[in-house]
């Protein structure tokens, strides 16, 4: 589904990203974990076409994406919900879902679409006609989520879906995550909280500085040493 060769990104003469290269397999749920300012939204921003690459490639169904801006990428099936939601506050839920779908005609698809969204996140069908602003902490992630969706993504890119939500909260957006797995789209998924990301992934990769320094099987790399030390609180 996606293959990143030897991606890098400066800021300047900052490097945010070095030589990094992994593969996600088509329908499977990828997590990226690192602390911070180990490069993780830089990635996310990188494989959306949001800011520009020193070196490297993407590739997304074999299509070389690499120069593509990131309109043609989303059209090509890639959508982000981004770190901070990012929520248009004056427009309503059901605004800022349909926001989603503006590369899109299909009314009747559409509609169904937000109707899917409304069975991942019951709450935001309760919550259709109230503006941005006023919607709690976990009801705008929940939205931002749903708005990514709206574009039909045949890949997810999730950028810290639990961060500044409370515990009950984290565990309806982490079901919801996993039901959207189960029905075919893939997912990279960027989160700190490292247990919760490789519970609901099954490959990882590790950022540290800008650098790949391990990547495996989920379910191996949640007894790694290294991983428990640093990242699990082992």
């Amino acid at each position: 589904m996606l293959d990143v060769q030897n991606l890098s990104v400066a800021y300047g003469p900052i490097a945010a990203l070095r030589d990094v290269s992994f593969h996600v397999a088509e329908g499977s749920v990828c997590a990226v974990v690192g602390s911070n300012g180990a490069g993780k939204s830089t990635l996310m921003k990188a494989l959306c076409g949001l800011v520009p690459l020193q070196a490297g490639s993407l590739r997304m169904d074999g299509n070389d994406i690499t120069a593509l801006p990131t309109h043609e990428r989303t059209a090509l099936g890639l959508a982000l919900s981004p770190e901070g939601r990012r929520l248009f506050p004056e427009l309503t839920t059901y605004e800022n879902l349909l926001m989603g779908a503006y590369l899109r005609k299909d009314k009747a698809g559409i509609r169904s679409d937000i109707d899917r969204v409304y069975g991942y996140f019951p709450r935001l069908s309760e919550r259709s006609n109230s503006q941005g602003r006023h919607l709690s902490g976990g009801e705008q992630q929940m939205c931002a989520i749903g708005r990514a969706l709206m574009s039909r993504p045949r890949l997810l890119l999730l950028d810290e879906p639990s961060l500044g939500l409370a515990p009950s909260v984290i565990l309806d957006v982490a079901k919801a995550i996993r039901r959207i797995s189960e029905d075919g789209t893939t997912i990279v998924l960027v989160e700190q909280n490292a247990r919760l990301a490789l519970k609901l992934s099954q490959h990882a990769i590790v950022l540290e500085t800008g650098r790949l320094v391990l990547q495996g099987n989920s379910s191996d790399l949640i007894h790694d040493p290294y991983v428990t030390a640093a990242y699990l609180g082992g």
